[in-house]
């Protein structure tokens, strides 16, 4: 079994259009997929229309798919559900270097509060579908209620 990355795979589809194709590079070239992570095709595979991708592979897919259109707000609902620690990890530092690379705002609903903060200017706490607590990530890091119910400080 060979190894082939998402670009490849992509120039062997020839029934897609060079504007899907650019669009969909560019989107995964933005979160870091297509030089990074790479797709593992069993030879018996055709690649056509359906590419194997992990759920990791998949998951940075979709956020370049959003990026590919340079959009001014990005909203993710949970984008490290699922994932491995490693591969959600490689996600949140990809999305920090995006946001302070960009002008663009993220709208992130996620339950991995540590690296929700870090990546966050503001910040909101949901409790049984209320705001409990707000404001910026610092003021958010030092709440006391935060360091205990969600940071095991």
């Amino acid at each position: 079994m060979g190894q082939k990355n998402i670009e490849d795979k992509l120039s062997d589809q020839t029934s897609k259009t060079s504007l899907t194709r650019r669009t969909v590079l560019s989107g995964a070239a933005a979160i870091g997929l297509s030089t990074v992570a790479r797709a593992q095709a069993p030879a018996e595979v055709k690649v056509g229309l359906i590419v194997p991708l992990s759920g990791g592979q998949q998951q940075m897919l979709a956020i370049g798919r959003g990026l590919a259109s340079s959009p001014k707000l990005l909203m993710l609902d949970e984008p490290s559900m699922g994932l491995a620690p490693t591969t959600a990890d490689f996600i949140f530092e990809r999305l920090i270097e995006i946001r302070r690379q960009s002008n663009l705002t993220i709208l992130l609903v996620e339950q991995r509060v540590a690296e929700a903060l870090e990546s966050a200017d503001h910040g909101y706490v949901l409790e049984a579908g209320r705001v409990a607590l707000e404001g910026n990530n610092q003021t958010l890091r030092a709440d006391d209620r935060i360091r205990k119910a969600y940071l095991g400080m």
